[in-house]
């Protein structure tokens, strides 16, 4: 009986923190300094983050199929970045406001769908394409972080904000 009361605990838990993670800002709100928005930077840094990766798994991780690599390299990006903002925007639908009217676009957040949404899709499409599958793994999961702290690195760079 005490397990079911654990289960039922951690569900609860789990289903406050998933309801209840609304950001507050006590009446201010998000002030752009500079004319630069992370929607005009993001899409550099996307290109240079595929560059990086596929080069980082091509070259580190000796993928033997460079077109494949590039290709799930991309794919896996394209599902990352716009898996992320969509998961932004309908956070700011409660508030009206838009994704780059809350602040930066990269943290930790993105980090974490970089590593569970990329992480995957790059592992077991090329997994088979590889000398060292455990070298895949660490080579995807470090770019996957270095490329990461890149972008949020650039837009902290071009875009100045404040509450």
């Amino acid at each position: 009986m005490k397990t079911g009361k654990n289960i039922g605990s951690a569900l609860t838990a789990l289903a406050a923190v998933l309801c209840l993670t609304t950001t507050a800002s006590a009446n201010s709100s998000w002030v752009w300094l500079t004319d630069a928005r992370p929607g005009e930077v993001l899409p550099f840094t996307a290109a240079a983050t595929v560059a990086i990766e596929f080069c980082a798994i091509y070259f580190i991780g000796r993928s033997k199929r460079p077109w494949k690599t590039l290709l799930v390299v991309v794919l896996a990006n394209l599902v990352s970045f716009l898996g992320t903002y969509l998961v932004m925007k309908s956070g700011n639908a409660q508030t009206g406001h838009g994704v780059w009217d809350r602040g930066y676009f990269v943290g930790l957040l993105f980090l974490i769908a970089t590593v569970a949404i990329e992480l995957p899709i790059t592992y077991y499409n090329l997994n088979k394409d590889v000398e060292s599958t455990r070298r895949l793994l660490w080579t995807a999961v470090l770019v996957n972080a270095a490329t990461t702290v890149m972008c949020a690195v650039v837009e902290r760079i071009f875009c100045e904000g404040h509450w």
